[in-house]
């Protein structure tokens, strides 16, 4: 009779724990819930911000591949300003899961409310919450979240986490010259003005002779003055050949 009673304890054990979930799989069922107060902690509303929305990504594998604390994490992430532009190529190339498939919209007072998982894939999980549609110059903080996160006094971990909005001011890009295309034409050369005060000429610059044999189509310098050096030769050769006709011919009248 003892026998068959520790057969039946023991054959209760077993089907209590194939039924039983694991450990790891009732850890992944544990909720987290995230509270934020879009607006400032005294109550201020920042303007620009009424109708915005939030998106939450998965971060727990960024978070182990790079062995940070949450705090690290924070310096890491804000220190690039946090700017929109660089939160969403940060997300691209980290390759970061969204987990809702909808904006998280927020209350009449500026709150949202979301669940998150406690665990991702059995590890602590990590998120990063980001915020779509400030029309201000001002755009809400990241959100980054490392759990476990546990109350101050007590040190019991929490599953209820409460987040106030902070603020950067959103600085525009500067606009960037437009690239010039090759197919426009350059820009028309103005001529030069010459200066009224003659301008004393370098002495490393090179000045060619007047009869160098250089051309310039512009004064045609040089072909006046090769016209006016046969014209020169022409009238002295006719002078020569006046003066030795005439003493020719006195030798001629004295014989």
């Amino acid at each position: 009779m003892k026998k068959l009673a520790v057969f039946f304890v023991s054959l209760l054990l077993l089907i209590g724990g194939i039924h039983s979930p694991s450990r790891s799989a009732a850890a992944e069922q544990e909720q987290v819930q995230v509270l934020i107060h879009t607006r400032l902690e005294g109550g201020e509303v920042v303007q620009g911000t009424e109708d915005i929305t939030l998106s939450v990504y998965d971060l727990t594998s960024w978070r182990l591949t790079n062995e940070l604390t949450e705090k690290e994490a924070k310096e890491f992430l804000l220190d690039k300003d946090a700017t929109k532009e660089t939160m969403k190529a940060f997300v691209e190339n980290e390759k970061l899961q969204k987990l809702n498939s909808t904006p998280i919209k927020t209350d009449s007072e500026g709150k949202a409310s979301v669940t998150v998982p406690r665990y991702q894939e059995g590890q602590d999980a990590a998120y990063l919450i980001l915020a779509q549609g400030e029309t201000g110059n001002q755009h809400l903080l990241p959100v980054v979240i490392f759990l476990p996160q546990y109350y101050p006094d007590t040190q019991k971990e929490s599953y209820q986490l409460l987040f106030y909005g902070k603020y950067a001011e959103i600085v525009p890009p500067e606009p960037s010259e437009p690239p010039t295309s090759s197919s426009e034409e350059p820009p028309t050369k103005h001529p030069i003005e010459e200066p009224n005060e003659p301008i004393e000429r370098s002495r490393t610059v090179k000045e060619y002779p007047q009869n160098s044999g250089k051309s310039y189509p512009q004064t045609n310098d040089v072909v006046r003055s090769y016209f006016e050096i046969g014209g020169l030769l022409v009238a002295l050769g006719a002078i020569g050949l006046y003066y030795t006709k005439k003493k020719t011919g006195g030798r001629k009248n004295e014989t």
